[in-house]
């Protein structure tokens, strides 16, 4: 059994934008992806203190082809979908399932491509999301992306009618000969790509399909499972990354794909991936590219020169060795530890009588690249909601390479991260030591969208995690040929509308409790019977 750790709608729309960097009279326009931006309340001692967000789309996988709701996260490498036997709690909870049963075009194989025989026991692998994980078996299957999601050539009935059962000797040589034959391509340098299947954005290629999957973070997805975007180091092999996968086939030209995340504060906004080149719609300048370092590593890591809190220059990089990873999986700012202390301290401010955080103000907070500086403020960076003194939100594990990846283990921490799942709630999560819910005189804070990143080399430790924050201000591109991250403003409804009015304090959700936020009316047995109202 192989160990491998990673950091972790309704239709496909083809439009005319070309890419900033390609040659528009060749191209192929690219497909776009449609993002459902869904929130989940996390809770402690039952109320409402904050919420995590999670980005989907849709991609169909087999023949009949079935329909699945997938993360795209540049900070993973693999599909993986739960398969149809595993009977762990996260993958019982409304997921749904592969059967490579039901598929006609659904083999299953081995890390290296091979046939697997019929009675032959399947490997499997464990991939780590932190402290949680997966462990997964391998398939190939046809993967789309596209408006004609089905593969063509038989009919819906002779695709799903099952075959007669064959000589198991004849078999056997079917296998062995399409196994001589893979290998025989496989020593030449030639990777297979299946360029016969049928239907635009259609590949196909080798998933992951998880036999067992941890409580956290699987458990609390409302989505089924995870498309890896990151670099092709991160797979098993180069055929389990889609991308590269897709960047082979002559569905696309241009070997880029776009992000577009919204904050969910616009209801004209629309969150989106773009596959074969950027949509130039969501784009309010040039795109800025920056190279990737490190390649050997798999993620999509720039280097950071310099990082700033309210003008003043940090000391944490001036060895040259800080870098930062663009992570579609993550809903915060990973912070190296220990610099992330001071950090934190520094954007941390009592929340006075504001009731959104994003309001209040505070120092701006940078990472400069080589070409772009990347300038976040208060809206940016800061968490919503006011928390309470003594109440504790997020992980207190962070991401940390400490504790090895386990399907057993339900601590938080990756970067496909707990932090950035979904659910119908998530339950007291982190401190729940003993508070007195009915105290009157307690302060609230306003703290920024934070995470300790614990990792030791070659990845840390001055390892930087740029999450939503960044994406939700910056439209972002990766290179797959060139090897290169690119930074562009988005065109979206906090960069281009009016500034925020300096008096306004902000209203609660209508679903939050007064735990942590509120300030509650009391009544006060007076002589004058005044009614006051105290923080809760």
């Amino acid at each position: 059994m192989k160990h491998i750790c990673f950091l972790l709608i309704p239709s496909v729309l083809s439009v005319g934008f070309p890419d900033l960097t390609s040659d528009a009279s060749t191209e192929k326009n690219p497909f776009v992806i449609p993002l459902r931006r869904e929130s989940v309340p996390v809770k402690r001692f039952g109320r409402t203190v904050s919420f995590k967000t999670s980005y989907s789309g849709l991609v169909k996988m087999g023949t009949p082809s079935q329909e699945y709701r997938v993360v795209f996260d540049t900070g993973s490498g693999h599909l993986i979908l739960p398969d149809g036997r595993c009977q762990t709690d996260a993958c019982l909870n409304g997921k749904k399932a592969y059967d490579m049963n039901t598929s006609s075009t659904g083999v299953p194989i081995n890390s290296r491509g091979l046939v697997v025989p019929a009675g032959r026991k399947r490997p499997s692998v464990n991939i780590g999301f932190g402290t949680g994980g997966v462990n997964a078996q391998f398939v190939r299957d046809v993967v789309c992306i596209a408006p004609d999601l089905t593969p063509t050539g038989a009919s819906t009935d002779e695709q799903t009618e099952q075959p007669p059962n064959p000589d198991l000797e004849s078999v056997e040589e079917d296998i062995e000969a399409m196994n001589e034959e893979f290998t025989v391509k496989q020593s030449q340098g030639m990777e297979i790509v299946d360029n016969s299947v049928e239907g635009e954005g259609c590949v196909t290629m080798r998933v992951l399909v998880a036999m067992e999957m941890s409580t956290n973070p699987f458990y609390y997805f409302n989505f089924d499972g995870i498309l890896g975007l990151g670099m092709k180091n991160l797979a098993v092999q180069d055929d389990f990354s889609y991308f590269d996968v897709l960047s082979r086939s002559p569905h696309i030209t241009t070997s880029h794909f776009g992000v577009f995340l919204t904050e969910g504060e616009s209801e004209t906004e629309q969150a989106e991936i773009a596959f074969g080149g950027i949509n130039r719609d969501k784009v309010l300048e040039e795109v800025k590219w920056n190279n990737v370092v490190n390649v050997d590593i798999g993620y999509w890591q720039v280097r950071i020169v310099a990082v700033r809190v309210g003008g003043v220059k940090l000391d944490v990089c001036n060895d040259g060795t800080c870098r930062g990873v663009v992570d579609t999986g993550t809903s915060h700012l990973g912070l190296p530890v220990p610099w992330n202390e001071d950090i934190n301290s520094q954007l941390t401010s009592k929340a006075d009588d504001y009731l959104d955080c994003r309001l209040k103000g505070g120092p701006l907070l940078e990472f400069e690249l080589d070409t772009i500086n990347i300038t976040l403020t208060s809206w940016n960076y800061m968490r919503r909601l006011p928390i309470r003194e003594g109440i504790q939100v997020g992980s207190t594990h962070g991401v940390s390479d400490a504790v090895p990846p386990s399907p057993d283990n339900t601590a938080n921490g990756s970067l496909m991260n707990s932090t950035n799942s979904t659910s119908n709630e998530t339950e007291d999560e982190g401190n729940t030591s003993a508070i007195d819910l009915n105290a009157t005189n307690v302060t609230r804070f306003c703290r920024p969208r934070t995470m300790a990143v614990n990792l030791s080399e070659p990845v840390g430790p001055k390892f930087f995690i740029l999450g939503e924050p960044v994406l939700h201000k910056y439209y972002t591109v990766y290179d797959w040929e060139k090897l290169r991250v690119g930074f562009a403003l988005a065109n979206n409804h906090r960069n281009t509308g009016p500034p925020v009015d300096p008096e306004d304090r902000g209203v609660l959700p209508n679903d939050v409790e007064l735990l942590m936020q509120k300030r509650q009316v009391m009544m006060i047995e007076e002589d004058d019977d005044d009614l006051s109202d105290s923080d809760v």
